[in-house]
């Protein structure tokens, strides 16, 4: 089984709780005192410390942004589990949905949560892996799985059939993993299939998968949506420009 670190039993939450959350303004906010405080003092700021100031505040900001966040989040889920032993479907409840969840990161946190004791609905756009992942999920760990063939690329129909299969689901967690990665090429070199590609999977089908479920858990009073992002979506990458932008839109859902 794959190892998602940060997943623990008091829920890797501290990124979605707006109360836990050390928000960019609040980085913001203390970067400029900090430099109200330097260049208030009684001595004439030069030019060179201006533009040094600068340069931290900037540095300190993309570090928080590309980096520290992240850091900060894996640290906090940490000291949760060590303090909180509650567990994830006290919670957040007993399904988890999961797309993209027959391989890579969607299928380690389908393993990880399953280990944990939620039952597991996998997306995706293979019958023969949904149904070699979930005996896997159920052998393994003892967990009930709901199997959904979906191609996100077809089209705002596959919302509605997703929102009648899930509808009497008791949703605590969605993680909304599905996702592509065209070919490296400038935007005018895409096609424009790999673009609409790009944002139905990377962009719209988190959107409104997200608009489905969340319903259901302000209802019940707890669950979770996790986005994957990408180190791209906070610093431009050459030839991603999409795949970039779209990773930048998931990082704000929200």
């Amino acid at each position: 089984m794959c190892k998602v670190r940060y997943l623990s039993n008091a829920g890797p939450d501290w990124r979605f709780n707006p109360e836990n959350r050390i928000s960019m303004r609040t980085v913001q906010s203390l970067l400029r005192l900090l430099l109200r405080v330097t260049f208030s003092s009684s001595r004439p700021a030069r030019r060179t410390d201006m533009f040094w100031w600068i340069g931290v505040y900037a540095t300190l900001l993309w570090a928080y942004n590309g980096f520290l966040e992240s850091l900060l989040a894996i640290v906090w889920g940490s000291i949760r589990a060590a303090v909180r032993r509650e567990k994830l479907t006290e919670r957040y409840g007993p399904w988890a949905v999961i797309t993209g969840a027959t391989d890579g990161i969607g299928k380690c946190y389908a393993q990880n949560l399953a280990a944990k004791g939620l039952n597991i609905a996998l997306l995706s756009r293979s019958r023969q892996k949904l149904d070699r992942v979930g005996d896997e999920l159920e052998k393994s760990y003892g967990v009930q799985t709901k199997r959904v063939v979906v191609d996100f690329n077809g089209g705002h129909q596959i919302y509605e059939q997703l929102r009648e299969q899930l509808a009497a689901m008791d949703i605590g967690l969605l993680v909304n993993n599905v996702g592509y990665l065209p070919e490296l090429a400038t935007l005018e070199q895409h096609t424009e299939q790999d673009l609409l590609t790009v944002v139905n999977l990377n962009v719209v089908a988190a959107t409104i998968l997200s608009r489905i479920v969340i319903p259901g858990m302000r209802e019940r009073g707890r669950g979770i949506v996790i986005n994957i992002g990408s180190s791209s979506g906070h610093v431009p990458v050459a030839y991603m420009a999409a795949y970039a932008a779209s990773k930048a839109y998931l990082h704000n859902l929200g």
